[in-house]
């Protein structure tokens, strides 16, 4: 069961990564279309319960948001992989981080190679902060359920 356990999130580990390279090989102006479909599908759906936003305002939100989502989801599935792997817990959570980390960097340098894309540190920064966020979330999530069993 374990080992099957690991499969599956190694598996989603790569097709995730796939994902988040796949998008960054995309040219600014394929990038911008898909986000400019996002952003006005949810203006519109703002408008209606009379919230309006700045286009450009909700573009730079919605793309940071994606990038927040994107490493949210790896971190988690880093760290569940891991602690399948390593019997030291301690240690998965850095492992998991750094492995996160590595992935945003190779992201952000394959967009120097799209047409009309740059090398962001503040991009790395929200994927970094996406991972580290789930990572820590599944770690507090694992002690308050070694401390509730701690006390039956």
């Amino acid at each position: 069961m374990k080992n099957k356990k690991r499969t599956i999130y190694f598996i989603l580990i790569i097709l995730m990564t796939v994902l988040i390279w796949a998008n960054s090989v995309l040219p600014a102006n394929i990038s911008g279309a898909q986000s400019g479909f996002v952003v006005n599908t949810v203006q519109s759906t703002l408008t209606i319960f009379g919230i309006y936003m700045n286009t450009d305002i909700l573009s730079i939100i919605i793309r940071k948001s994606a990038h927040f989502v994107e490493f949210f989801i790896l971190g988690l599935l880093w760290y569940q992989f891991l602690k399948e792997l390593e019997t030291n817990n301690k240690l998965v959570k850095w492992y998991a981080i750094i492995f996160c980390l590595v992935t945003a960097l190779i992201d952000e340098s394959i967009q120097l190679f799209s047409d009309g894309r740059a090398f962001q540190l503040t991009d790395i920064a929200i994927d970094l902060f996406g991972s580290s966020m789930a990572i820590f979330s599944l770690v507090f999530a694992s002690y308050l359920q070694t401390k509730k069993g701690e006390s039956v």
